[in-house]
């Protein structure tokens, strides 16, 4: 193997774990966001009065003692009630955020002559064609979950209390990055969470990882290729 390929998949090695890195983080975050939106912007102004506020020893009790999976699940009572319809795949919601949560993510074995890159994620040994996947799959239903709980707290507070609710859109097939939906224009411009949006190192990754992927699919498929081009 000559050095520029050698460096090229070092490269290709550090890009993908910052790109590992940063997508566990913004999932970690929309799911920690939430927990607080569902405590605070629906249980609460349902089902508690003002005492709740003023007895701090007794609202920390209650917060520390209701996980995210019994937050979701009063939430979903009170959107029942509401009319609200139900998000109904919570399950893939919460499973892929205890795959970051709860086990490490790194690189793995890679396959230059197939392409394949092994990564450890969820505490398997999945190929990162596989990872793309589930971060598709992540953002749609992160979506999902934004829309959902806005749709609960409108049925509260109404929809002209500002109030913006996170979830992570795909760019470029690699990189999660967050999104608002936004009150009172719920289909409002991008507007970054917790990050100042998408940077120019996150770019340079995403012009780096479809760069890779287009020269490594010319080389592993010639005949399919040159056959498209004609």
């Amino acid at each position: 193997m000559d050095l520029n390929k050698i460096n090229s998949i070092v490269k290709l090695f550090d890009r993908r774990q910052k790109i590992l890195a940063h997508n566990n983080t913004c999932i970690i975050e929309i799911t920690s966001f939430y927990e607080n939106v569902l405590l605070n912007d629906i249980i609460k102004p349902f089902l508690f009065n003002g005492n709740y506020n003023d007895h701090e020893d007794i609202a920390i009790y209650i917060g520390n003692k209701l996980n995210f999976m019994d937050r979701f699940k009063i939430v979903s009572k009170i959107a029942k009630i509401n009319n609200i319809e139900r998000f109904k795949k919570f399950d893939n919601f919460i499973e892929l955020r205890n795959s970051v949560a709860h086990n490490i993510s790194a690189m793995g074995s890679f396959n230059s002559l197939k392409n394949e890159h092994e990564i450890s994620f969820g505490g398997k040994e999945i190929l990162w064609n596989e990872y793309l996947e589930k971060l598709e799959m992540w953002s749609e239903l992160s979506h999902d979950m934004a829309k959902f709980i806005m749709d609960t707290y409108i049925s509260l507070h109404g929809a002209e209390k500002p109030a913006i609710f996170a979830y992570c859109k795909l760019e470029g097939g690699c990189l999660l990055v967050g999104h608002n939906l936004i009150l009172p224009e719920p289909e409002g411009e991008y507007t970054s969470f917790f990050r100042n949006g998408i940077d120019m190192e996150m770019l340079q990754w995403i012009k780096e990882e479809n760069e890779y992927e287009a020269q490594a699919n010319k080389a592993i498929y010639p005949m399919k290729n040159a056959s498209q081009s004609n």
